[in-house]
């Protein structure tokens, strides 16, 4: 039991594995293992990647202090596929980190992102990220609302 004298035990608060159906599109059950990510893991892993990318300078505008600064492109169409990339590797990378029972074909990390790439379909790539970015915190209102505060689709565009 994790409550001990009013208590709650540290192992009670640690990473725990879940069992998540998923279904295909015709309806197969498929049961799946996903481990939740301690902090330290998703640091280490986030930190692996390298800094996101930065959009090129769009314009040049005066700050209040009357200082020219350059104002980023947001809307540049290399910069929006280089954070879609980088998005993108973090979702395979929390799937190579959070799947249990779900061999992977890949002796190192950029093999194993290669196989989910050309072998995992939408359907289950969508509904697998779901449960790990759920037990990981995340629920669909806190990825929109962390979403829109840190990319350039804030208002919708």
């Amino acid at each position: 039991m994790s409550k001990r004298n009013g208590r709650v035990s540290l192992e009670s608060l640690g990473a725990k594995t879940v069992a998540a159906t998923i279904y295909s599109p015709e309806g197969e059950e498929i049961v799946v293992q996903i481990r939740a990510l301690k902090s330290h893991e998703l640091r280490t892993l986030t930190a692996g990647m390298g800094p996101e990318p930065e959009a090129p300078v769009g314009d040049y505008e005066r700050n209040t202090a009357g200082e020219v600064e350059a104002v980023p492109d947001l809307k540049d169409p290399q910069y929006l596929l280089a954070m879609a990339d980088y998005g993108s590797r973090r979702g395979y990378l929390l799937l190579i980190n959070s799947l249990e029972n779900v061999e992977i074909p890949g002796d190192t990390e950029d093999e194993q992102v290669a196989s989910l790439q050309g072998m995992l379909a939408l359907w289950a790539e969508q509904q697998i990220l779901d449960v790990v970015n759920r037990i990981n915190g995340f629920g669909q209102r806190e990825l929109r609302e962390a979403q829109a505060s840190l990319t350039p689709f804030a208002d919708g565009s």
